[in-house]
This record gives structure tokens, C-alpha cells and sequence, in this order.
């Protein structure tokens, strides 16, 4: 049977800037690992008005360029953020996340998007925002458009796991 086991690890989810709980739209979007066992990824999305944000929390381990090359993936390599100047076909976008994943002069140091952070770059191309934090036991990813910089920023659910 096919069905959503809660992750052993917290859930993270964009904060936006405002601390009321109506601010934005926030859903469940995917989830990924073993059917019958708790999860290994889990995707969760907002928006508000044309700004939307996705994040991923995992229980999978990642290096600096994977970690990187992962939160480009999110950012450019679906269609939920309407990025602008997003390479067409799959081969552009392929190269694009390759670029970026190997240009270090794209990345910036950031704070830790969570605590125990024991890495975190950010980045910015095609109209939007990616970043990623790196942790013992996994990585919280956040994409971001319509959103500063300076505001991509990351929380515990508010919900319980089962109840997204």
C-alpha cells in the first residue's frame, strides 16, 4: 500500500515575513522513500500574491556540490516557480544547473537556514532564489521567487507531520 509514513526528522516550511499563521497559502506537495516507511524527502510549498517558495527537508546526506546542484534542481528544474529567464528544454536547464552547482562565485556564505548548521550557501539566477543548509543526518533546501534575499527563511511546521 502507497501511503505517507511521518519522517523521523523535523519539518521545515518557508516562514514568511509575517508571523500571523493566515499569511500565505501552505500546502503538502511530495514526498519521497521506501513505501511503509517514514519518509526521506518531503516538499513543502507557499505562496502569497505572486511570491511562492518551496522547501525540501531530507533525511539524505549531500556534499557541497550536490547539496548545490539539488537546490537549483528545485528552483529551475520543474515549473512551480515561474522563474524568468528559465532555460528552455531540459538540456539548457541541465547545463544551467551544472554552471551554477560549479561556479563558486555564484554561491554566498549564509546563516544557517537551522540550527546545528554545519554548512549553508545561497544563490541567486533566473529571477529567483535557492539555498540550501546542510546538517548531521541531512539538508533543508529552500527556493524562493518574489521573495528578497535577505527574507528566505526557513521554520518548523506548525502542523504535525500526519496532518499536512
Amino acid at each position: 500500500m502507497n501511503r505517507y509514513v511521518a519522517p523521523s526528522f523535523p519539518l521545515y516550511e518557508f516562514a514568511s515575513e509575517t508571523p500571523d499563521d493566515g499569511a500565505g497559502r501552505r500546502w503538502f506537495v511530495h514526498w519521497d522513500g521506501r513505501v511503509g516507511d517514514p519518509a526521506e524527502d518531503v516538499l513543502l510549498a507557499w505562496e502569497s500574491g505572486p511570491a511562492r517558495a518551496l522547501v525540501c527537508t531530507t533525511s539524505r546526506v549531500f556534499d557541497r556540490a550536490d547539496a548545490r546542484y539539488r537546490a537549483v534542481h528545485l528552483a529551475i528544474g520543474g515549473t512551480f516557480l515561474p522563474t524568468a529567464g528559465r532555460p528552455a528544454g531540459p538540456t539548457q536547464i541541465a547545463r544551467a544547473m551544472e554552471r551554477l552547482r560549479d561556479a563558486d562565485d555564484a554561491w554566498s556564505p549564509a546563516r544557517g537556514l537551522v540550527p546545528d548548521a554545519t554548512a549553508a550557501e545561497v544563490t541567486q539566477d533566473f529571477g529567483c532564489s535557492a539555498a540550501y543548509t546542510l546538517f548531521d543526518g541531512g539538508a533543508v533546501f529552500v527556493v524562493a521567487v518574489g521573495v528578497p534575499l535577505e527574507h528566505v527563511r526557513v521554520r518548523i511546521a506548525r502542523d504535525s507531520p500526519t496532518g499536512l
